[in-house]
């Protein structure tokens, strides 16, 4: 939650070349990072079996064009290894691609074998009540009161398979899967895979960019 709000502070106050869900440098200007919440699948665990892997793997694969509701593609990572049409916005080369992306990325920090890799990976947190009624918001169809959308329950569903989202009514799914992510990007940080947090209500563009490591020679290629 407020990703898009930190990458355009980013961008506009400091001229940063910075992404928004996207990591590949041949079609985008990223060459200073990414912000991202789906980049954060690198420091989850996968599904404890094969057939665990292979039913989350599916259920994304799968989804079509709900990714566009969830800021997840493989376009998103790097060109594509099967020479998929950019033209298509989903088929079954990018379903192939998908299949790829999530093999590569799923739990790759803990396993030290990343094929995209920071100089430093931050945890952006805002206020949980902010972020859950963006989720809310966005996911909520109807309101409080009304259905989970589709999308959310597939994306919450195959990142974390132990809870049955389906059986929750919205605030309850969109609760359980904000805090299983936090837990899981704290768990990393204890493991020294992120580096560092800030909260987004307390943080200049400033003290982002210089945690980041973009403001070091040590840790910038330019």
């Amino acid at each position: 939650s407020g990703t898009a709000q930190i990458k355009a502070e980013l961008e506009q106050k400091l001229r940063l070349e910075i992404g928004h869900e996207t990591t590949d440098t041949a079609w985008h200007f990223v060459r200073d990072g990414t912000v991202s919440w789906f980049h954060g699948i690198r420091f989850l665990t996968e599904p404890s079996t094969n057939e665990g892997r292979a039913k989350s793997f599916s259920a994304i694969c799968s989804s079509g064009e709900e990714h566009a509701n969830m800021g997840f593609h493989p376009a998103a990572y790097r060109p594509p290894v099967s020479k998929c049409s950019y033209r298509s916005k989903w088929d079954d080369c990018w379903m192939k691609e998908c299949y790829l992306t999530l093999v590569k990325e799923w739990g790759c920090s803990a396993a030290n074998n990343c094929e995209i890799n920071f100089a430093r990976n931050i945890h952006q947190v805002r206020n949980p009540m902010r972020t859950l009624e963006s989720l809310v918001v966005k996911f909520c169809v109807g309101g409080l009161a009304g259905t989970v959308a589709d999308s959310f329950l597939i994306y919450a569903s195959a990142l974390f398979p132990q809870h049955n989202f389906y059986e929750d009514s919205c605030i309850e799914a969109t609760g359980y899967f904000l805090v299983e992510y936090q837990n899981a990007m704290i768990e990393a940080r204890k493991r020294g895979e992120i580096s560092a947090f800030y909260r987004i209500e307390e943080t200049t563009a400033c003290e982002v960019a210089d945690m980041a490591g973009v403001v070091s020679p040590t840790t910038t290629l330019y």
